[in-house]
């Protein structure tokens, strides 16, 4: 795959924590995520690494291209993603 970017834009690459690390505050910061690639990379490629059962959900994102890979033993997903339409 070509990675040439235009002048001014950016690729953002995170593999944030998941699972039994972050308990009950991975749907706060997943969020959180969403928000940042909302605001800050809206027009950029935005690229995650999560386990299967992550909350994908929660960054709020649409997932524009999805393959799936083992991390270790962790059953993971590289995920592309793109801001969701404002309606």
């Amino acid at each position: 795959e070509d990675f040439d970017l235009p002048k001014g834009r950016k690729i953002m690459v995170t593999n944030p924590p998941y699972g039994q690390r972050m308990g009950n505050e991975v749907d706060l910061l997943y969020s959180d995520i969403g928000d940042t690639f909302a605001e800050t990379f809206k027009t950029d490629r935005k690229y995650v690494l999560l386990s299967e059962d992550a909350p994908l959900r929660r960054l709020r994102q649409r997932v524009k291209q999805e393959r799936w890979v083992n991390n270790g033993p962790i059953r993971c997903r590289w995920a592309e993603l793109e801001n969701r339409k404002k309606k």
